[in-house]
């Protein structure tokens, strides 16, 4: 109850204060979070270390980790002030759009769109200013605990309307009908959520990465549409949409499955390397599942992959 109340004191300081200010303070906390959270940052620091190479300075690591922190920091900033800006204003004021006619074209061809973001920049801002474009979007979110914090969080990010929803058998059950439909739902795609994973190469190592993006488009036939949104100074953002990937389904479901993730990170990894301080994963990435089996998955049709 004690992180639950001192979210909703963040909700109602943060959401009152001009964004510059908020930012400033939203930057204190985060670095006296570094300096204090020592697993935290031991775990982002191996984050930067994998994306910057063996060879980069440690002044440079930990000047990025330091800079992964203050970005989380003005994501959640970004968060608590939404609904006091209006989507519409979002689109003319702070945000441009790259790649725009790749979704145009995927929806055009009526078999859903899933729409494949990561924990970089702030991806809810494409989510939101799809809304300002006419586009609902499901979007299905890590579950917190406790719960209440989840449906708080949730709640301002589906506060002009868009759906935003706790990975859940029920969550998913849905997103599969918002595919057959013809519309669009949204998935990051490097954290495991739903406890579906696989060993990929990243960065030139092997990572668990999730495979529920792939899995729902081998299932459905929906287009896969990486979306990348990079902060700009204030409070700005510039969002790419990528050309749909080219997913094979040969019916070798793991060989299929692994390509595809494959070529879904391999689009992010640019990104994080051109700035990697804006990847706000907060768990260590590498390493994770030495000593582990890989978490199992499923094939489209619902039976379990072989390896």
């Amino acid at each position: 109850m004690l992180k639950y109340i001192a979210f909703l004191a963040g909700v109602h300081i943060f959401s009152r204060l001009p964004i510059a200010i908020g930012y400033r303070l939203g930057e204190w906390v985060a670095d006296i979070a570094f300096l204090l959270h020592r697993p935290l940052r031991r775990a982002v620091a191996d984050n930067m270390r994998h994306v910057l190479g063996p060879e980069a300075a440690r002044g440079l690591v930990r000047r990025m980790a330091r800079e992964v922190f203050r970005n989380a920091a003005r994501y959640y900033v970004d968060m608590v002030r939404l609904p006091r800006i209006k989507p519409q204003e979002l689109l003319e004021r702070r945000i441009t759009i790259h790649g725009y006619e790749h979704l145009e074209g995927a929806l055009a061809q009526g078999r859903g769109v899933i729409i494949a973001s990561a924990h970089f920049g702030n991806p809810e801002m494409a989510v939101q200013v799809a809304l300002a474009k006419g586009i609902p979007v499901t979007v299905l979110t890590e579950p917190l605990k406790p719960p209440i914090i989840s449906r708080l969080l949730d709640g301002l990010r589906s506060c002009h309307g868009q759906d935003f929803l706790p990975v859940s058998r029920a969550s998913i059950k849905k997103a599969l009908g918002v595919i057959r439909g013809g519309g669009v739902i949204a998935l990051a795609c490097d954290r495991d959520v739903q406890g579906r994973s696989i060993p990929v190469p990243f960065f030139g190592a092997p990572a668990l990465m999730p495979t529920g993006i792939l899995e729902l488009a081998m299932r459905t036939g929906a287009a896969v549409i990486p979306v990348f949104s990079c902060r700009r100074p204030k409070g700005r953002y510039e969002i790419f949409i990528e050309p749909p990937l080219a997913l094979v389904n040969m019916g070798r479901s793991h060989e299929d499955l692994r390509a595809g993730v494959t070529a879904l990170l391999s689009c992010l990894e640019g990104y994080v390397r051109r700035e990697p301080g804006q990847w706000t994963v907060m768990e260590q990435v590498w390493d994770r599942f030495v000593g582990e089996a890989p978490r199992p998955v499923e094939s489209p049709s619902g039976g379990p992959v072989e390896p």
